[in-house]
């Protein structure tokens, strides 16, 4: 999806946005149009308290939860 990359495991925009600005400003329009219509899938994979912060923490070390987690503070 971003400059056709099957898989994202970590991605820092920052460190190459200087060596190819036009093809990131395309990529990066081109994400905000698909979640601008809907298309994509940014729903958390588990949102969990911020009390829950070392099982989170476990979650991801063990690999049982793919996407992003979230700590609630509130209630």
């Amino acid at each position: 999806m971003w400059l056709e990359t099957k898989a994202v495991m970590g991605l820092n925009v920052g460190g190459i946005t200087h060596l190819i600005p036009d093809r990131v400003a395309d990529a990066a329009r081109d994400v905000l149009a698909l979640a601008a219509r809907g298309e994509l899938d940014v729903a958390p994979a588990a949102v969990l308290p911020l009390a829950e912060a070392a099982e989170a923490h476990r979650m991801l070390e063990e690999r049982r939860v793919t996407g992003k987690l979230v700590l609630r503070t509130g209630s």
